[in-house]
């Protein structure tokens, strides 16, 4: 198999931050949009891998949470300020991702592209 037919597998939606309300006893509201991220691609193949319990402390991600890699075979420009959602395999759709380490070229020739996402949740 190779690399671009290994990252194919799943389909997400990429989304920028719109707008980041500041309350006044320190909470946000967040609200991401693929508006936000202009002229950047909104949908991208990937292939979308569960982190294992082991990984989650590298990346800050409490043992509760849940979170994902997510691999490309071109650039989804995702900082910490994008969010992604997708269907899993099992049907379940994921609409509360968020991107906690961007996207980062693995290989340095721009064939594998890996971010890191978790679900949102009142905790994060």
């Amino acid at each position: 198999m190779s690399l671009v037919e290994g990252c194919s597998r799943d389909v997400c939606t990429l989304l920028d931050l719109a707008l980041g309300t500041q309350y006044s006893d320190g909470g946000q509201n967040r609200s991401y949009t693929t508006a936000a991220r202009g002229t950047k691609s909104t949908s991208l193949r990937c292939r979308i891998q569960q982190l294992q319990p082991d990984e989650y402390e590298r990346y800050g991600i409490k043992g509760t949470d849940t979170a994902w890699r997510f691999m490309f075979t071109s650039n989804p420009q995702l900082g910490v300020n994008s969010a992604v959602t997708f269907t899993d395999q099992q049907g379940v759709a994921h609409t509360q991702i968020r991107i906690v380490k961007p996207s980062k070229n693995c290989d340095e020739q721009g064939r594998l592209w890996v971010a890191i996402a978790q679900e949102m949740t009142n905790r994060n």
